[in-house]
């Protein structure tokens, strides 16, 4: 712990028995040294919103690796700049991670040069919530279920909600993703349509 940012100087009393005076001039010459050398480094190679951690020759900083914005109250780590509350940058897909070690369950968020990543990066199910409850999942298969039990007959919430076109049959093409179909209802003509290289379309009464 800095004690002060002005040089400490320590000194052996005067009628101290000369070896052990001797001895302890030896180890109080290099205490003083490295305060001054802490309180120097204290003064000039600190900058403002310094992390500070010990290295292999001390206390160090590294404000290309993390970083305290005092001004905004906001943490970067790979930036002195962050835009965020916490801010994670690295032009190699940087990712936060955290793990429950009873089981290994393991959930990240990430960036990819491309998209963005959340979900599990252990076999287990990856849930989503609202209101501090379990709304659907995905589960360690790849299966999507939404919601967590049967509905109620009566029920008003926890449905699954699909669009309806705007004045009857649709007409365009959708953007394909390999392997899937979109659908949407005609709510003017109580159809239900899939598109598979066109609208299909099945009656509902």
């Amino acid at each position: 712990m800095l004690l002060s940012e002005r040089d400490i100087i320590l000194r052996v009393p005067s009628d101290i028995d000369p070896d052990v005076g001797g001895f302890l001039e030896q180890m109080i010459r290099e205490l003083n040294l490295r305060l001054k050398q802490r309180n120097d480094w204290h003064r000039d190679a600190e900058a403002e919103g310094s992390v500070l951690f010990m290295g292999p020759n001390g206390i160090m900083e590294d404000n290309d690796a993390i970083h305290w914005d005092n001004t905004n109250k906001r943490l970067g780590i790979g930036t002195d700049a962050p835009d965020y509350d916490i801010e994670v940058r690295k032009a190699a897909n940087p990712v936060i991670a955290t793990k429950d070690t009873t089981n290994n369950v393991a959930t990240k968020l990430q960036s990819l040069d491309s998209s963005g990543l959340t979900g599990t990066e252990s076999n287990h199910d990856w849930e989503w919530r609202t209101n501090n409850a379990i709304r659907g999942r995905v589960d360690a298969k790849g299966n999507v279920v939404i919601g967590t039990a049967q509905l109620a007959d009566n029920a008003t919430d926890g449905f699954l909600y699909i669009p309806t076109t705007t004045s009857g049959a649709p007409t365009g093409t959708p953007t394909a993703h390999s392997g899937m179909v979109p659908m949407v209802y005609d709510d003017t003509n109580n159809n239900l349509y899939v598109y598979n290289g066109g609208w299909k379309k099945v009656t509902l009464s």
